[in-house]
């Protein structure tokens, strides 16, 4: 056999032929056969293993023009730019007295050449009141505002004992996010979903104060309100052009790169007095020849119709109906930004590209899940990952490879699966922001919310119906080093400390890490012994007169005891939170 390695699959003829083998007696067995493989049955694996290694050999001497088209013949296409998305909030610098109105698109900034973000949906903010008061509930203080919160922040006057909100949601209690406690009142923000409901003979949108108590006349005002925004611009409407009525026509956007922030564009052809709408989808495997689909590539930018196809007697058939010849096209509702460039940190957005008076703007939170669009090299490189998972979420490496398809911006995925009980543990680690890779806090390598719902209901379609799955963050297991060293004469002693500091910080980072810069392998301990072969490894350092790694829980602080081993568990990762480099 040839001895290579091939760009587009890393399996040897050995590989190949072990895993026909496997494949084979697994299938035995399910069919009930207990029997070993014949000679007959091996050789025709032998060579079916052969060929595709020659394949594999051919594949890999396959010149970087032709790559392109071969993985669009096979239906892999690089993967778009993904928008990161952030909550802004709206600070009024007078109470409201009168409904405020924020359009869906309303763009926030933070000046010339930074990222530009855009409000996704219509925002109404009402000055809220209270209508009326309960103050003999079991469960609590339950006060009646005038309006729903639905995303504002509102401040309760005369009220005392309570250190919590809730708001009712149709369905239960769930709870508000508290800012402050002021001596007579409380500062909540209300989450969308809080509703008007009739309580006590009385139809109001419902808080429960729990431990509240009536210390004032109770009165309310809504002091802020908040909006996701995304790293993207809407267009509302673009026309992309006339159809010519032949099968495979395809049309490229005005705006690129696109994007597609929760939402698909609408695609529409003109029939008679109306427009006849088109249905995105990601390839037309599965079109009959009544569904008026199309391809949205994000990563081209482009809208393409349903392609021919070359029948047994040489005629060509359109997989699905193709615009009639004269039509327009127009596309309605469609994103155009994303990158990673959106992964902004938190109070980045200052400046509202709107006039409101007496308005301010800023983002509390980070914004996370911008990514930047695949290339063709990118794509290259994980087409092996694509073809060995055939779509299905099966093995560990399959539940992974179908994680990271489902969003990009992730930066680490593992998979931790109980074969006997068929639960499978999927561990996402998000990409920290640009601004602070080289030292993320816990909170910068958290996923968003929006992250674990695209990759729960991309794997839910995928997965093993007995596959029971759990998506969670990693345990992160806070690590401090305290090390004091004797820098080499002739050498900048602060320079040193410096780059050991950094030295540590780089090697016990959880995303790009351990001993090949790749991440620090899930469940490997910390030893002294490895920091101390980093120290001396480093330039300018002539001795490492003391050193040690405590445990410290990295939300609070505290810090546990030295240890020279710091196990961890299968599913948990280091993080730096302070490390201390002295000077002898």
């Amino acid at each position: 056999m040839t001895d290579r390695r091939p760009l587009f699959d890393d399996r040897r003829f050995p590989d190949l032929v072990e895993q026909a083998r496997a494949e084979l007696r697994r299938r035995l067995s399910d069919a009930g056969a207990s029997r070993p493989i014949s000679s007959e049955e091996d050789a025709v694996l032998v060579s079916a293993a052969l060929l595709v290694d020659h394949l594999h050999d051919r594949l890999g001497e396959l010149s970087e023009r032709l790559r392109r088209p071969l993985l669009e013949l096979i239906g892999l296409r690089p993967r778009g730019p993904r928008a990161a998305q952030t909550h802004v909030r709206l600070t009024f610098d007078t109470p409201l007295t009168a409904p405020l109105d924020v359009s869906a698109g309303t763009a926030v900034g933070s000046g010339p050449g930074a990222p530009l973000f855009t409000t996704v949906r219509d925002l109404r903010v009402v000055p809220n009141r209270v209508i009326h008061v309960l103050e003999d509930d079991p469960a609590g203080l339950l006060v009646g505002l005038a309006e729903p919160g639905d995303g504002t922040t509102v401040e309760l006057f005369g009220v005392t004992g309570s250190v919590a909100g809730e708001f009712w949601d149709g369905r239960q209690w769930q709870a508000c996010r508290r800012q402050s406690v002021p001596d007579d009142g409380l500062l909540l923000e209300i989450p969308p979903g809080h509703i008007r409901y009739h309580l006590g003979g009385v139809e109001a949108a419902w808080l429960r104060l729990p431990g509240g108590r009536v210390s004032g006349a109770v009165r309310a005002q809504t002091t802020e309100a908040t909006v996701v925004a995304v790293h993207a611009r809407r267009i509302a409407e673009e026309p992309l052009g006339i159809s010519d009525g032949t099968a495979g026509q395809r049309f490229r956007l005005r705006e690129r790169p696109a994007v597609v922030p929760g939402q698909v564009p609408v695609v529409e052809t003109s029939q008679g007095d109306g427009w006849q709408p088109w249905r995105p989808v990601e390839s037309f495997a599965e079109s009959g020849p009544d569904d008026h689909d199309v391809r949205y590539d994000v990563a081209a930018g482009e809208i393409a119709f349903p392609p021919a196809v070359v029948g047994p007697d040489g005629s060509r058939r359109a997989v699905g109906p193709v615009p009639a010849a004269g039509a327009l096209v127009r596309v309605r509702s469609y994103w155009t930004g994303g990158g990673a460039a959106g992964n902004v940190p938190a109070w980045t957005l200052r400046e509202l590209n709107t006039h409101l008076p007496g308005v301010g703007v800023a983002n509390p939170y980070p914004a996370r899940g911008g990514s930047d669009a695949e290339t063709e090299v990118d794509l290259w490189q994980r087409a092996p990952g694509l073809l060995k998972a055939v779509d299905r979420a099966v093995t560990p490496a399959d539940h992974e490879e179908l994680a990271r398809r489902a969003d990009s911006s992730l930066a680490r995925v593992r998979c931790v699966a109980d074969e006997q009980s068929g639960v499978v543990q999927l561990l996402l680690v998000a990409t920290p922001p640009q601004a602070r890779q080289d030292r993320p806090s816990l909170a910068d390598l958290q996923p968003s919310a929006a992250t674990f719902e695209a990759v729960q209901t991309y794997l839910d379609e995928r997965r093993l119906l007995t596959t029971r799955l759990h998506l969670m963050p990693p345990h992160y297991q806070g690590i401090e080093v305290d090390v004091e060293i004797a820098p080499a004469a002739g050498v900048g002693p602060l320079a040193v400390r410096a780059r050991v500091e950094e030295a540590l910080y780089a090697f016990l980072h959880p995303v790009s890490g351990g001993e090949d810069g790749k991440g620090w392998p899930f469940g490997e301990a910390v030893r002294e012994s490895m920091i101390k072969k980093l120290v001396f490894s480093l330039p300018g350092v002539q001795d490492c007169v003391h050193i040690a790694i405590s445990l410290v829980e990295p939300v609070a602080g505290t810090r546990g005891p030295t240890q020279t081993v710091i196990p961890l568990t299968s599913t948990a990762l280091p993080l730096s939170v302070g490390h201390r480099v002295r000077l002898s």
